[in-house]
């Protein structure tokens, strides 16, 4: 039974950095976003934050101010990181204790530090958000070592039996079905749910602008590392070669790979196919970029649940991915996504063959999933589900 939170006040214990400047505090895009609809949800709301002081402007300069009078922040040190955070476990503590009796619901984020601590400090009802797996980005990190994975799988071991004891006595939602059957195998009750960044504000206009193939306008938006398949990109750009196919290729994002997707587009001379933007801050362009192409590519290995396809989705792109996270489960192969086999470059280069030859398939995919994301996945729903407490979880 769910019911209204409209009276109650929430508190908020997330790993979310703010930047403290001239007495105002400033986020990221996304975290402000979730921050601002989780207010609106109720009478009012405190977050537990880790805040960094900066001095001059230009380090706020991309991020958006809390200026919300129904927010109240409780300013922790900052940390770099989990184990960073294990010198201030008392400081944490002492903030839990501090907020408990004007709380009516704690919502935290797993795995970020302490998420653990208020259902096994109080006896309030408790959320417990997970939107990633440590040990399985640990096991999965190529540029661990053997016996770096390990000690850090050593150390986590405690604070995952701290995590699974809280969360049995919560109500659990996890970003991807796949975290969610892992949890059910340690006897924990959890709802899977699509992460999504999109407001009704954001969705393209309709009517969504005619697809083309002259040339086939392709987007990948995301970190560039192995673990999201870029080594897949590099070898369906190869091949898309071979086929001379008329295609042009906006990859957005920066990490480890940036440099072989430079020194592939040196070699092969592909200046005026492929275009290398690196990280993009402001959210205006990545969406028109976005609204602008007529296939987006995703050849990621593991995701929990991709709102980078949902935003695609959301400003009219198609969509050909892999079948990572919840994409399987929340959308139809054929109708709504195409999927291809992880790390299986001549299936995707086929694929993409396809769509560059049947535009009236691609556009009725395109046109189904826009109207589903519209319906269903907007941020709005997203953070109504993820900060309702549920007595029967």
């Amino acid at each position: 039974m769910k019911e209204s939170t409209l009276d109650k006040q929430l508190t908020i214990l997330a790993g979310w950095t703010l930047y403290l400047y001239r007495d105002n505090y400033y986020t990221i895009f996304l975290h402000w976003s979730y921050i601002e609809r989780m207010i609106e949800l109720y009478k009012e709301t405190t977050l537990i934050a880790p805040v960094k002081v900066v001095d001059l402007k230009d380090e706020i300069k991309t991020l958006q101010r809390l200026s919300s009078k129904r927010l109240s922040i409780y300013a922790l040190p900052y940390i770099k990181g989990s184990v960073d955070a294990l010198k201030y476990v008392r400081m944490y503590k002492r903030a839990i204790k501090n907020v408990v009796s004007k709380t009516d619901l704690f919502y935290c984020r797993v795995p970020d530090p302490f998420c653990w601590m208020p259902a096994q400090m109080t006896d309030k009802p408790v959320i417990m958000h997970f939107v990633g797996d440590t040990a399985d980005a640990t096991q999965h990190n190529i540029h661990f070592s053997w016996l770096k994975k390990n000690v850090l799988l050593a150390g986590y071991f405690f604070e995952y039996r701290r995590i699974l004891k809280s969360a049995r006595k919560s109500t659990v939602y996890t970003n991807g079905s796949h975290l969610s059957e892992k949890l059910r195998k340690h006897g924990i009750k959890a709802t899977s749910v699509v992460s999504s960044t999109i407001t009704k504000e954001d969705l393209a206009l309709e009517p969504l602008r005619p697809l083309s193939n002259k040339p086939l306008t392709i987007i990948y938006v995301g970190y560039l590392r192995y673990a999201k398949g870029i080594d897949t990109l590099i070898e369906v750009v190869n091949r898309l070669e071979k086929r001379q196919f008329n295609y042009q290729f906006h990859i957005v994002g920066d990490g480890d790979m940036y440099s072989i997707l430079q020194q592939l587009i040196d070699d092969l001379k592909l200046d005026d196919h492929i275009y290398l933007h690196g990280h993009i801050d402001n959210r205006d362009i990545l969406l028109s970029l976005l609204r602008s192409s007529d296939l987006f590519f995703f050849p990621s290995l593991s995701e929990g649940s991709p709102r980078v396809v949902i935003e695609a989705m959301s400003q009219g792109c198609p969509v050909l991915s892999t079948p990572v996270g919840s994409l399987p489960g929340c959308f139809d192969e054929n109708e709504e996504i195409l999927f291809f086999p992880f790390k299986d470059a001549e299936i995707a280069t086929s694929k993409i063959l396809q769509v560059g030859e049947n535009l009236e398939m691609l556009t009725q995919l395109r046109d189904c999933a826009y109207r589903k994301v519209s319906e269903r996945f907007t941020m709005e729903g997203f953070i109504r589900t993820i900060t309702t407490y549920n007595h029967e979880a």
